[in-house]
């Protein structure tokens, strides 16, 4: 028994080292974070993987465990950082956060959450038909700025700039 025992873990930490020289992470080199009260994914990626900017890629390589509102995480739940997508280079400038944020300053004056009855809804104006076209449930001014983004995004692939026609160049998307 003793043989067999220690002839299956050399495999194991064989594969684990020539995993970790080649770059690729496997379970046994996965570092976690676990949530305490009171964190947020920006704290988290400021403090563990030196940049609040990676939140969103932080979110990514949890988006299994965390769920649909990156703005919900639990205390205890444990969070993979070294996933291939933490360490990714940051988002194209065509869809960057802060051209988001600027589009939304130019849209809604930068609130996410505005509903002025006009038709349109949340941070990017979206009108619920093109909301729900692009892959959007409920309301969309009801929605985290991270959602409003990501529908944001499918909008862009889909519609071109022209979705936004006056403010996508204030924000820089042509």
């Amino acid at each position: 028994m003793t043989r067999k025992l220690a002839l299956a873990i050399v495999p194991a930490i064989t594969a684990t080292a020539i995993a970790l020289s080649t770059g690729t992470a496997t379970a046994a080199s996965t570092k976690t974070y676990t949530v305490r009260p009171g964190d947020t994914l920006s704290q988290i990626a400021q403090q563990q993987l030196g940049s609040s900017t990676k939140w969103q890629a932080l979110y990514n390589a949890n988006r299994e465990s965390i769920g649909r509102d990156p703005d919900v995480i639990v205390p205890g739940q444990q969070l993979r950082l070294n996933a291939p997508s933490v360490h990714q280079r940051p988002p194209t400038p065509t869809t960057s956060i802060i051209r988001w944020d600027k589009l939304a300053q130019c849209e809604s004056s930068g609130n996410w959450h505005i509903n002025t009855g006009n038709g349109y809804y949340g941070g990017l104006q979206f009108s619920l038909a093109t909301w729900r076209a692009y892959g959007g449930s409920g309301m969309p001014h009801q929605q985290t700025r991270a959602e409003q983004i990501r529908i944001a995004e499918n909008v862009l692939r889909g519609q071109g700039p022209g979705a936004w026609p006056q403010c996508s160049y204030a924000a820089g998307l042509r």
